[in-house]
């Protein structure tokens, strides 16, 4: 299992926000492949958000996710 984090960024040279839990620390995913860390982070923005699933999945599609090992 390797750790990763996940961000999002408007595009390549902006900041990168990566995923905090409600105490502001990042979130690792932990993984064996970056796809499926990907997976992982998907569910979890499911799982906290504050909007409902059809507007989640629009957030989403909006808002790519990438994945880095650390």
């Amino acid at each position: 299992m390797t750790n990763y984090k996940a961000y999002t960024q408007k595009d390549w040279n902006a900041e990168k926000f990566y995923f905090e839990d409600e105490e502001e620390n990042e979130v690792i995913f932990k993984a064996d492949t970056a796809e499926q860390a990907k997976e992982k982070a998907i569910d979890w923005i499911y799982e906290t958000s504050l909007y409902n699933e059809a507007e989640t999945a629009e957030w989403l599609e909006n808002n790519p996710i990438y994945i880095e090992e650390v």
